[in-house]
């Protein structure tokens, strides 16, 4: 999975460092929860803080944008995109196996 999260200045203003936080926390803990239950398989979250602004086709209120993998969110909130993110990677669905 990569996350990107645009650091144009509309959307650093519109709070995308605080995503950024959130998306490196919620990185972290996933790792933290892999290891200890000793999952092998470990999640793979590319994070990039880079201007996507100039990959939208009209540039409305969008701010604070995001993408993931090839999908783009505009307005995003940090829950929504940490839910998503975990939704993904649930280490719960790897200790039933």
């Amino acid at each position: 999975m990569k996350v990107v999260i645009c650091s144009c200045a509309r959307c650093t203003s519109a709070g995308s460092e605080v995503i950024l936080d959130s998306v490196y926390e919620v990185k972290s803990d996933l790792q933290k929860a892999y290891a200890y239950g000793k999952i092998d398989k470990k999640p793979d979250i590319e994070v990039e803080f880079t201007s996507i602004m100039n990959d939208m086709d009209q540039l409305g209120n969008v701010s604070p944008l995001a993408k993931v993998d090839d999908t783009y969110y505009e307005k995003i909130m940090p829950e929504q995109l940490m839910e998503q993110i975990y939704d993904e990677y649930s280490p719960k669905d790897e200790v039933n196996k």
